[in-house]
């Protein structure tokens, strides 16, 4: 079994557009797979940590894959407090991505921190407006052959 998280969409993209792209991924990873997947899309407010936390207590997960918007593409691999996921840091390196590693102290950062808590396959990638979906399938794909 894999989670797979998004955020509800925030601030001024979520109230013009209507949409988070960590979201729109999210359930579209979720519809292709349907096998051996939860889907998790959290609140963007201090209750995210909770329900993720509840989540993870309640499954065991071969790995989580996370997502939200961070305005450009990158896989985070270290949280502000200098947790690191290996496992991040490995598919990057395997993938050859090229990613600056600054998750920021946002509610992205609380739920990573959370989640390498209860999890160490655990991977976060920020995404852009427009996400290239294919590129992120097959970061997914690579995690699960790890």
């Amino acid at each position: 079994m894999i989670l797979i998280t998004g955020f509800e969409p925030f601030g001024l993209i979520g109230r013009i557009l209507k949409i988070n792209p960590s979201e729109e991924v999210a359930r579209k990873l979720y519809k292709e797979i349907k096998e051996n997947v939860d889907l998790l899309i959290l609140p963007v407010n201090k209750d995210c940590i909770n329900i993720l936390k509840n989540e993870l207590e309640n499954h065991k997960y071969k790995f989580i894959f996370m997502m939200g918007y961070g305005g450009s593409f990158r896989i985070e691999t270290r949280t502000s407090k200098g947790e690191i996921s290996k496992f991040a840091r490995r598919i990057k390196e395997e993938m050859g991505l090229m990613t600056k590693e600054n998750i920021g102290d946002y509610y992205c950062d609380k739920v990573y921190s959370e989640a390498l808590k209860y999890n160490p396959k655990t991977i976060f990638i920020h995404l852009p407006i427009y996400p290239n979906y294919l590129k992120i399938k097959d970061i997914l794909n690579e995690c699960k052959k790890w």
